[in-house]
């Protein structure tokens, strides 16, 4: 169980290292309040994933729904709230 307050930004360890942010959007986009998602090696060298939803009470709904339900074979999936969420969030995309 994750010990962060909730947040609108879920935080995935230790994904697979060849998921990609294409391949991480699959699997949340389809949820109420989606907004992005993002991958990035942490300081150790494994790769991490990042969602963003509009609200805590979206991004809470899609943990409930995907926590322990892993897509990727052989991979333990556990999804923790972001314990710094405004640091973790991608840059918002603008058009000209």
């Amino acid at each position: 169980m994750s010990r962060a307050q909730p947040s609108q930004t879920l935080f995935l360890p230790e994904l697979p290292s060849d998921i990609t942010d294409g391949v991480l959007e699959r699997h949340f986009r389809g949820f109420v309040g989606y907004e992005s998602c993002r991958t990035r090696n942490d300081r150790n060298g494994k790769l991490v994933g990042f969602v963003e939803f509009e609200s805590i009470e979206d991004a809470s709904r899609a943990r409930e729904s995907m926590q322990g339900a892993s897509p990727f074979p052989g991979v333990n999936w556990h999804i923790h709230f972001s314990t710094n969420p405004a640091r973790d969030r991608a840059p918002k995309r603008t058009t000209p």
